[in-house]
């Protein structure tokens, strides 16, 4: 015979009506909480207190760091769920060396005030529309205006943002760029430094006969930055008496005792011969026989690179520069990335790391920003070093040295798109040459 089978029990009409109600509570429930969660974001959108570093997206890195940060992002006062956030800025000052119109086009049609500020020959200010201006100030006959400043005003909040990237499309897809931002909250203070050196760029930029900053609707007295995480360090064209707050100068400010070794990772080496050499020492670790590595791109970084030739249009030294014989040869290293992802990437970025023997402490000192390692941005002594000369606009900020700082700048140094410590250049390896070698 065959084993009789039972039969399932089954819900009654009522059981299944209750059930379902009770789902449905449910899920009314877990809609309302989230409901509520997203209202409360909308509500406390979050900010960054200055404390992580950032880099540029890159195409060819897999997988993508956590640190990644493109430029619509910082446009938005929220950095989450962009798609679904309204549109808050409300004005934006925006400096930059290079300028590509086709790609500032969606933020300068996008409804709000902006001021670009960049390089450019002769001196002028261009009003293109009610809602875009472009200020092109005075420069040298050598100089630049190279620095990555933004100044963005939301209802609540001032963004200040430091980078290496300029409002070009390459420089935020496909080359390595660092990131510095913080956001600064209505209040009173008009003693803190990192305003007082803010509002005084802001004036060696701006033509005094506008009110740029006035149309843009930004007033920096409104805010407190009192809890900066970083100072500023800032390059401005002239020849000041020392003291001044500029340049060399100004970072040795940070420097309060004797290192033994700098690390500089930059895409321009300047002619480091003779008396620079010194002050460079000098200036940024107070002893004039300090180590010294240059993390620069060399011939055989650029060949094995995702982009080749075409894309170390951006790396400057020339070839005469390396062959003159007072040139730091040995302190060369390769550009190599932090991780086996960042393989074959090139890095726009500059970052100075001022330590002992490569151990990472609360006296530390981290720079990042625009400044190239030449005497063009931080300066030149003259007249028995009474005198600094400054050729290039230039800025950037310091994590400089103080207790428990340890584990935050250990922090730093892991975000950033190069390895540290680096590699000495390899026995048959030489700078790429902007000069000579484009094209090969």
């Amino acid at each position: 015979m065959e084993s009789q089978q039972k039969i399932p029990d089954t819900d009654t009409p009522e059981e299944i009506k209750k059930s379902t109600t009770t789902q449905n509570e449910e899920n009314l429930k877990k809609r309302k909480r989230d409901e509520n969660e997203k209202e409360e974001e909308r509500k406390n959108p979050i900010f960054t207190t200055g404390t992580s570093i950032f880099i540029t997206p890159l195409n060819f890195i897999y997988p993508k760091p956590e640190n990644i940060l493109t430029i619509r992002q910082i446009l938005y006062e929220d950095l989450k769920d962009i798609p679904n956030r309204p549109k808050t800025l409300q004005g934006a000052l925006l400096t930059t060396f290079a300028l590509e119109m086709e790609f500032i086009m969606p933020i300068v049609t996008a409804g709000f005030k902006v001021c670009i500020v960049s390089h450019g020959k002769p001196e002028r200010v261009e009003k293109i529309s009610d809602n875009f201006t472009v200020v092109y100030p005075k420069v040298q006959q050598w100089g630049s205006f190279h620095p990555k400043l933004f100044i963005l005003k939301f209802p609540y909040r001032l963004r200040i943002v430091i980078t290496s990237a300029n409002l070009v499309g390459c420089d935020w897809n496909l080359i390595g760029q660092c990131i510095w931002f913080q956001d600064f909250f209505y209040g009173d203070d008009p003693d803190a430094g990192f305003l007082k050196d803010l509002k005084k760029f802001v004036d060696d930029i701006i033509p005094k006969k506008t009110e740029i900053l006035k149309e843009l609707g930004i007033d920096l007295d409104r805010y407190n930055f009192r809890n900066s995480a970083v100072d500023l360090i800032t390059s401005v064209p002239g020849k000041y008496r020392i003291p001044c707050d500029y340049g060399f100068e100004k970072i040795n400010q940070f420097v309060k005792k004797k290192y033994s070794h700098f690390t500089y990772q930059c895409s321009s080496v300047g002619a480091l011969t003779g008396t620079l050499k010194k002050d460079i020492c000098k200036s940024f670790t107070n002893n004039p026989n300090c180590e010294i590595d240059i993390i620069f791109p060399c011939f055989r970084n650029v060949m094995e690179s995702h982009l080749g030739t075409p894309g170390a249009g951006v790396f400057f030294m020339k070839e005469n520069s390396y062959k003159n014989e007072d040139f730091l040869h040995k302190n060369l290293c390769s550009m190599e990335g932090p991780t086996e992802s960042f393989s074959g990437h090139l890095s726009h970025s500059k970052v100075l790391i001022i330590h002992d023997n490569y151990e990472i402490n609360d006296e530390t000192l981290i720079y990042i920003g625009s400044h190239n390692l030449s005497g063009a941005a931080w300066g030149k002594y003259e007249k028995n070093n009474t005198q600094l000369s400054i050729s290039n606009y230039e800025a950037g900020i310091i994590f400089k040295s103080q207790p428990d700082s340890k584990d935050l700048k250990k922090y730093i140094i892991s975000q950033l798109p190069f390895k540290f410590p680096p590699s000495k250049y390899l026995r048959d390896d030489r700078p790429f040459f902007i000069d000579t070698d484009m094209g090969k």
